[in-house]
This record gives structure tokens, C-alpha cells and sequence, in this order.
């Protein structure tokens, strides 16, 4: 019998880490710090980790077709060019929320995003104050779900059939039909 061996690569400290996305093209492990507002991105082959400080709690960073990455903070959907070190509002959501923030996002393999809200101080929410949106490439922003406590873990099916989808509160997975061609629900 062989044992495995663990060991721990990525030594930075994050006040609430999450979101690991493994880019296979650069080697590089990208994930975020959400209280402590920040982007990182560790390089397999230097063993270095460089960040990005973001001006809000920071949700999700998922890579984006044309180069950089798309991520969710406070509740905007910013673009983050990696290279200037600069993120740029593409869109905001809930205006009339600001207790809310992004907390997830993931990209469907048509290039649409699906990102959901919460409130910011989980404890003390409200009832379901939180949603789940659809951004297209247009940057047209659907609102999918609504009553959302915390939007957490999203994937599909491989033949995109169905669509899992977590409320943390609701301490259950829904799967739902998924529209592939439109992105609905």
C-alpha cells in the first residue's frame, strides 16, 4: 500500500480563500481572499504568488476568453487586466442593496456568467436577500433566481443538460434544466 504525500505549495495567508481556478495553459492557481480583498495567482514554475488588491470584498475571478479574468467585487462584475494590475466596472448589480455582494461565480462553456449575491454580514441577514444573475458577452444581466441566501458552488453536467446550484443556508444542492443556448434556467 503506498501512501500519498501532501504538501502545501501555496503558503500566503487569506482571510477567507476560496475559488481555486487551475489554469492549465500557465500553471498558474488562481483563487481570491474575500475579506481580505484580494486576487491571487501562484506560478507552479517560479513558486511565486502575485496579487491583485481589489477596492471591496472580492467573490469569485474566473479567466475570460479575451485574456485576464472577470471577477466579482462588491457587487459589480469588474474585468481584471492582470498585466496593469487595474480592474475596470463592466457592470452592477442590486443598487438598492448595498449590504449585498457577489460571492460566486462560474463561466458556462458558451462564455456566460452566472454569479450570485448575498448579504455582506451573513449573520445577521435578512430572509433569502440575495439573487442568482446571468451576464452575457453583452453585458446584459438576467436575473435567474431570487430569494438566495448565499450563492455558493455551481458546475453542470457535461452534457449541459442540468445545472447544479448551492444556497449554503438551504444546506442543499438543486439541480436544475439548463438552457444552453440561452442560458436559463
Amino acid at each position: 500500500m503506498s501512501s500519498v504525500q501532501v504538501e502545501c505549495v501555496v503558503k500566503e495567508h487569506a482571510l477567507i480563500g476560496e475559488g481555486p481556478v487551475w489554469e492549465e495553459s500557465d500553471q498558474t492557481l488562481l483563487f481570491i481572499d474575500i475579506d481580505g480583498q484580494k486576487i491571487h495567482r501562484w506560478s507552479a514554475a517560479t513558486n511565486q504568488i502575485h496579487s491583485l488588491k481589489t477596492d471591496d470584498t472580492v467573490g469569485f475571478a474566473v479567466p475570460r476568453r479575451s485574456g485576464g479574468y472577470v471577477a466579482g467585487v462588491g457587487r459589480s462584475i469588474v474585468a481584471v487586466d492582470w498585466t496593469t494590475q487595474k480592474a475596470t466596472s463592466l457592470v452592477n448589480v442590486e443598487e438598492d442593496k448595498p449590504e449585498n455582494r457577489f460571492n460566486d461565480g462560474k463561466v458556462d462553456p458558451m462564455g456566460r456568467l452566472l454569479a450570485g449575491t448575498m448579504r455582506k454580514d451573513a449573520q445577521t441577514a435578512q430572509v433569502k436577500p440575495g439573487s442568482l444573475y446571468l451576464v452575457n458577452s453583452d453585458l446584459s444581466v438576467t436575473k435567474l433566481l431570487s430569494q438566495v441566501d448565499i450563492s455558493n458552488g455551481m458546475d453542470w453536467t457535461q452534457d449541459l443538460k442540468t445545472f447544479f446550484y448551492i444556497d449554503s443556508l438551504s444546506l442543499s444542492v438543486d439541480a436544475f434544466n439548463y438552457d444552453s443556448s440561452t442560458g436559463h434556467l
